[in-house]
């Protein structure tokens, strides 16, 4: 799997080569999840035969969907929930509830389906923010749909998505996370729930609800530690 490359600030190509080690990106899933409007809108795939290694074809999957751009001087913008902990971590820790309750309705949105994701991180969901004007705080916005008002995020990245317990986790994973299933093996209906359960136990790292953290040189520290 490469980057996604982003197309004049409107799409995104995300490219997986698989040789067959891996499941096909969860395409499906992706789409149910862009109808509930909890993911970026999927448009289309193809691929392309690599003739590169003629002893073991390597198929390259192209994935064609909306690209959601950050927040600038201008306009609101999606963040990922690690980088909303790192540079905002008075706001994530002020919003935990909330951010806790949406993402706990995308997982029942997919256990309707029976469908599973596999992989959900903070970096793999986005929350809607606008940016205040100084740069140091941010305001979170809520689904259009939400009443009460949710936290607006979307999910991305659905690679290992598929039907619980059809689908797998790759061989080799990160061994820096705390996986709620064993490498190679099924991944479960409750596993989505429980990966949420793991991190956000310890989501946003420190105690920022006991002081309001404006230093911005301290926010960066954060932010730079967690995206190494």
């Amino acid at each position: 799997m490469v980057p996604e490359k982003h197309l004049e600030g409107l799409l995104a190509l995300k490219v997986i080569y698989s040789g067959g080690v891996f499941e096909p990106y969860g395409k499906e899933v992706h789409k149910y999840l862009e109808s509930t409007d909890m993911a970026p809108k999927y448009f289309f795939s193809f691929n392309v035969h690599s003739a590169s290694l003629p002893l073991e074809p390597v198929i390259e999957e192209h994935h064609l969907m909306e690209y959601l751009p950050p927040p600038s001087d201008h306009s609101q913008g999606w963040i990922s929930l690690r980088d909303l902990e790192g540079r905002f971590p008075k706001v994530a820790s002020d919003s935990k509830a909330s951010i806790e309750a949406a993402l706990c309705n995308i997982i029942d949105v997919l256990g309707e389906k029976n469908y599973v994701h596999g992989d959900m991180r903070p970096n793999n969901l986005l929350i809607l923010v606008e940016v205040t004007p100084d740069g140091k705080s941010c305001i979170i916005q809520s689904r259009p749909d939400s009443n009460p008002p949710h936290p607006y995020l979307k999910v991305i990245d659905f690679d290992w998505a598929g039907i619980a317990g059809a689908v797998e986790y790759p061989p080799h994973r990160n061994p820096d996370v705390e996986w709620p299933g064993e490498p190679g093996m099924p991944i479960f209906e409750t596993h989505d729930r429980e990966m949420i359960d793991m991190w956000m136990s310890k989501w946003p790292a420190g105690n920022v609800s006991v002081a309001d953290r404006t230093d911005q040189r301290r926010d960066r520290a954060v932010y730079n530690k967690i995206r190494a």
